[in-house]
């Protein structure tokens, strides 16, 4: 197996630590985002909804393709939340309100059932591109914790 390079390590305000690292495998990368993408649609604060478990099972994998970066409100509207060809972003706010909601769900998961979870994803604002980051406890040495751009 291939190891990662340290480039730089900076600590987030949940108190868990963010590595940067330059990771000439992604593969590792890409599962550890999946599995707790996976570990999240089958909690209960997902539970009843199933817009939002789409939403998020749609970002986990084109992150983990590296397709998230490219992607677009319009795209997401009509390949994840089945909205018509004629869907505007300009005047229709879907998106960016199954954006807020998925957010608030991830926020509330790691509050209470995910709360020891050693991972830790997240959607910045603005972005559709998930990210994840170690739990200072449970972060292994010389493994990533962001995707690749």
């Amino acid at each position: 197996m291939e190891t990662a390079t340290l480039v730089s390590q900076n600590t987030h305000a949940t108190g868990s630590t963010v590595l940067d690292v330059d990771f000439p495998s992604q593969i590792e990368d890409h599962r550890i985002l999946l599995d707790q993408a996976e570990r999240i649609l089958h909690s209960e604060e997902l539970r009843g909804s199933e817009v939002l478990r789409r939403l998020l099972r749609f970002l986990a994998e084109k992150s983990a393709s590296g397709e998230a970066d490219e992607l677009k409100e319009y795209v997401v509207a009509i390949e994840c939340l089945g909205k018509p060809a004629s869907y505007d972003p300009r005047h229709n706010s879907a998106v960016r309100i199954q954006m807020s909601r998925l957010r608030q769900k991830l926020m509330d998961y790691y509050r209470i059932e995910g709360a020891d979870d050693p991972v830790i994803v997240d959607i910045p604002k603005g972005h559709f591109k998930l990210k994840y980051e170690f739990r200072d406890s449970c972060a292994p040495t010389g493994h990533g914790t962001a995707l690749p751009a």
